[in-house]
């Protein structure tokens, strides 16, 4: 062409590597990153650090490994208005999910007096429902397995989950539970309908809630489908999908609004340009409010508004695969001031470009694919100028051929373009190996971001969090409650890091993997009483105003008699046994125990709180029974024990702090007995250095 230029349609061919101009320069939106330095620190997300301390986040929090207050951030339990937290905008979950259920139960022939009776529910047993499906999945439980953690004779039995919720109510509520109500949705054909109104209410929760929570959304974003397998009916909301792990799946894309304009008929190019215009409107300066305003309506059919933040800075690139590419999309996204980096389909090439780009699909380990390694990308490069409305921008194809033909498309995401190689290295020791594969910075750039959603996916698979059910819409609200668990485990990790405030640091070795965060988290759950006062809002649950002053819990979330808390053996009940007068520092004080001891003179029997055999012996001091006399010898095991400080959290009282009622409570093996001294001298190790630095 004129001037030794390549021009084909406005595009400009480039052989030999690429620089930009000033124009290039210009439209360019990723800031400081090079291809040295391809994920810079200041395109990073970050939570809202005084938005957690508002919500009661501290050391403690983080340190304690009180998983449950973490999902309570993104699926509240309580009434917004209700948690005494001034400013609350999050939109509540657990106890609307209890109102639904409670309708569609007493809509139904239950409320009618056929078939088993139906108590009503509350927001503390949604979340005990909740936690049996996330304890099964972390026991790497199967959805078909989840029914013998009731069974004690199989060897999934889980005590946990036995003790604290009956297998009868948990099938029961199953049964009724709802994330709607069909009396309030509108039905198919008329003006509204949505037809995954049975579902979309957690989606449309986690997204908002996790939006307060943040306080800079990340620059460098990553679009992709989600989808969940179901093999049932499932109405207009799945179908059968190719090339999945699961061919007849429900899916989605990751936003709330699938309202499409006229012009984006295309399948991906329509869902992305939703999201879109909705990631526009939340960056900072644009947008109007109605843009990010929610509008729900809540069990009383009540219309309630919920507005977003704009949590966005200038700058934004999104990266995907081919599926949701296409002209239509890089010229919003360039219109719009965005980035964007995703790989081209063979269908749909800029017009008139198909012929100077690689295009041919060869089969693995194909001559013609190797004799092309290492040679320099091919670029073309197209300038749109400004109009209107409409920003400038800079449109890029990347063609190369390193294992098949591969195309990168982009919109103002690159720096430069240039052939060069990266280190790669497998084994370690005298077995590690080095070599070198191609790189570009279209092809670096792609790989960088295109896998987030994939993460994701790939967590919520391993979470497990799944039952069998023949409502499709059960398969969907296991999903993204698998996507809560998993984004509130990424909050854990982040405060773990210490960059929100020092004080939250956890070395990285002592912070909790995905399967214990999920074993904990699960247990919390299951042992949620709002008695505990374990989370704002708790003090204004009826369980715990009906209380009398004395027996509520504080802020310290102290139980209802002792001022243990119900998470078992930690730091804080250690130190408050410490100052009980049923442990015995020295031989002094248990012969003072032991002298008290008296036979009950009504010759009445009651369990000891040590083997859980009847008994009439009686410490004085302390006030309960326990076992100081047998018909053979055993050395005062029982009353030894008892008033053993390395006993605690296994005697029948002390069952309060593991959330098991007393009558639930089983006599410890001596492996437990072990267990349980080993890691009470542990705990005590841990306040010794505790008190050492302070």
């Amino acid at each position: 062409g004129a001037g030794g230029k390549r021009v084909i349609n406005d595009w400009e061919f480039f052989y030999d590597g690429w620089k930009p101009d000033a124009f290039d320069q210009q439209t360019y939106v990723r800031g400081n990153a090079t291809r040295e330095n391809i994920k810079p620190e200041d395109r990073e997300s970050s939570l809202d650090v005084e938005y957690l301390k508002k919500f009661g986040c501290t050391a403690k929090t983080v340190k304690g490994r009180n998983f449950l207050w973490f999902l309570n951030l993104l699926l509240p339990v309580h009434e917004t208005d209700e948690t005494g937290i001034e400013g609350d905008e999050r939109m509540p979950f657990f106890s609307w999910v209890a109102r639904y259920t409670n309708a569609y139960a007493a809509s139904s022939k239950r409320g009618a007096g056929y078939g088993h009776k139906w108590e009503s529910t509350d927001a503390a047993e949604m979340v005990r429902f909740f936690g049996v499906p996330i304890r099964n999945g972390s026991l790497d439980g199967k959805p078909g397995s989840i029914y013998a953690r009731w069974d004690s004779t199989s060897p999934l039995y889980d005590k946990v989950t036995a003790k604290l919720m009956t297998i009868s109510r948990w099938q029961m509520i199953k049964r009724n539970f709802k994330l709607n109500n069909n009396l309030q949705s509108k039905s198919k054909g008329e003006p509204g309908y949505d037809p995954c109104h049975r579902y979309n209410f957690i989606i449309v929760v986690l997204c908002h809630n996790t939006n307060k929570a943040t306080l800079w959304g990340a620059q460098d974003l990553a679009g992709d489908e989600t989808t969940w397998g179901y093999m049932g009916f499932m109405g207009e909301c799945g179908g059968r999908l190719m090339n999945k792990p699961v061919s007849k799946e429900q899916s989605s894309i990751v936003t709330s609004n699938m309202y499409v304009r006229p012009g984006f008929g295309q399948e991906g190019p329509a869902e992305l340009c939703a999201l879109i215009k909705q990631v526009n409107s939340l960056i900072v300066g644009r947008g109007t409010v109605e843009e990010r305003t929610v509008v729900m309506r809540d069990p009383d059919n009540n219309e309630v508004s919920f507005v977003a933040d704009q949590i966005f800075k200038e700058g934004l690139m999104l990266a995907g695969d081919n599926h949701f590419w296409s002209d239509a999309i890089a010229d919003l996204l360039g219109g719009l001031g965005m980035g964007g980096t995703f790989t081209n389909r063979r269908d749909r090439f800029p017009t008139g470009l198909k012929d100077y780009v690689h295009k041919e699909k060869v089969a693995p380990g194909d001559k013609r694919a190797k004799a092309m390694r290492y040679q320099k990308p091919i670029l073309a490069r197209k300038q749109v100028p400004a109009n209107g409305v409409k920003k400038a921008y800079t449109r890029t194809l990347v063609s190369f051929q390193s294992t098949g033909a591969t195309n990168i498309s982009g919109v103002n995401n690159l720096p430069s373009l240039s052939l060069y190689v990266q280190p790669r290295s497998r084994g370690r020791g005298n077995d590690k190996r080095w070599w070198a594969i191609e790189m570009n910075e279209a092809r670096a750039l792609y790989l960088a971001f295109y896998f987030g959603v994939d993460n994701i996916d790939h967590m919520i698979s391993n979470s497990g969090i799944r039952f069998i059910s023949w409502k499709y819409w059960h398969a969907a609200c296991l999903h993204f409650l698998s996507m809560a668990v998993t984004s509130a485990y990424d909050m854990y990790i982040e405060c773990c890091e210490g960059k929100l405030d020092r004080s939250w640091f956890v070395e990285e070795k002592d912070r909790a993997s995905f399967t214990v965060f999920r074993q904990v988290l699960s247990e919390q759950m299951l042992k949620y009483d709002p008695r505990n006062d374990m989370l704002p809002g708790d003090k204004k649950f009826r369980r715990s105003t009906q209380q009398h002053k004395k027996r509520r819990g504080g802020s310290s979330c102290s139980s209802t008699a002792t001022g243990y808390d119900g998470n078992g053996l930690n730091v804080r009940n250690v130190k408050r046994a410490r100052d009980d007068r049923r442990f015995c520092r020295d031989m002094d004080e248990f012969q003072q125990h032991l002298v008290s001891a008296t036979i009950d003179p009504n010759n009445n029997s009651a369990p000891c709180q040590v083997c859980g055999s009847k008994t009439l012996w009686k410490c004085g001091v302390c006030g309960v029974r326990c076992c100081a006399g047998k018909r053979s010898w055993d050395g005062l095991q029982c009353f030894s024990r008892f008033h053993n400080i390395k006993y605690f959290g296994l005697a029948r009282c002390d069952s309060k702090i593991h959330g098991v009622k007393q009558s639930d409570w089983t006599k410890p093996n001596e492996r437990q007995v072990n267990h349980n001294k080993r890691d009470v001298e542990l705990i005590f190790k841990e306040i010794e250095n505790e008190e050492r630095d302070d």
